[in-house]
């Protein structure tokens, strides 16, 4: 009997572990994807802010 309380102690405890392991990994995937994120948010405003400034460049260009 105590053989069998000792393996479903095991079992829970193995169990646990694994499910910690798989939510810490489920975790750093999404914190790496928002980091990711917001580099190409970022890319994307300065991208953004030099097609304005060029734009801008450009017209005043045109009003000469």
């Amino acid at each position: 009997m105590q053989n069998r309380t000792n393996d479903i102690v095991i079992f829970l405890i193995g169990s646990t572990l694994l499910i910690l392991v798989l939510i810490s990994f489920i975790i750093t995937i999404l914190y790496l994807y928002r980091k990711k994120q917001a580099v190409f948010n970022q890319s994307i405003d300065a991208l953004k802010l030099t097609y304005d400034k060029n734009l801008l460049s450009t017209q005043v260009e045109i009003q000469e």
